[in-house]
């Protein structure tokens, strides 16, 4: 990996800020953004040759209840990642997860950016009593390998009984458990999946004496299923 470039974002508006999950095509210019505040952003990336130097034309606008208002409860709208099912940023449909009110919904991305939600995912039932911090922290949908269009996702803090990740994979409506071996006490933050349906956890450690650390883990797709423990690559 080599690093590219960097930008530090700004914004007069009240709702800019908390941004916890994004996405972005494979041009590499067009994005779309969740906040934990309950907000979506959509977005183009400028260039310098291959430095990301500039955001464009960015729009926000509020995510949205099943009945058309948007969010307004603290525990309803904290947002932590999202997921292209298909298409793009610019038109498409996506997976959003949440916290505090556990759920992953389907969303619709349009002119008008993120619609209502289409409906949810069925919730794992582990997560039905979860405490705020523990909820869904990471969400893809594995785009190759054995298991390809399935949807896999990681709770940041909720683990097993020898402090491992927990994650779930949906092939179809029910949620099914794996776990995620613990390297370190990282937490998980975010995933992604490659084409060939590996899926990349990005982790990070943070304590007041030696500050933040992240790295990514590599799953390999023949590995991720049901009742797993998964270990990786770092």
């Amino acid at each position: 990996l080599e690093f590219r470039g960097g930008l530090v974002l700004t914004s007069q508006s009240k709702n800019f800020g908390g941004w916890s999950g994004m996405v972005i095509d494979e041009s590499g210019r067009r994005l779309v953004a969740v906040s934990d505040a309950g907000t979506w952003m959509t977005a183009e990336i400028g260039y310098d040759g291959s430095r990301p130097t500039a955001i464009r034309g960015a729009r926000l606008g509020p995510l949205k209840a099943l009945g058309e208002k948007a969010l307004r409860k603290n525990r309803d709208r904290d947002a932590e990642a999202i997921a292209l099912v298909s298409g793009t940023p610019l038109k498409g449909s996506a997976l959003v997860s949440f916290e505090g009110n556990h759920r992953i919904g389907r969303f619709q991305i349009g002119p008008d950016g993120l619609s209502a939600p289409q409906g949810y995912l069925t919730t794992p039932p582990e997560l039905k009593k979860a405490r705020k911090r523990d909820g869904l922290e990471a969400v893809t949908v594995l785009r190759g390998g054995p298991r390809k269009g399935a949807i896999v996702a990681f709770a940041e803090h909720f683990r097993d009984a020898s402090s491992n990740h927990t994650g779930w994979i949906w092939s179809g409506d029910t949620p099914q458990k794996f776990n995620l071996a613990d390297i370190g006490e990282f937490d998980v933050t975010d995933a992604a999946s490659l084409a060939s349906g590996d899926v990349i956890v990005l982790e990070r450690r943070f304590r007041w004496l030696e500050g933040v650390k992240m790295r990514m883990r590599r799953l390999p797709a023949s590995e991720i299923r049901a009742g797993a423990l998964l270990r990786g690559e770092v």
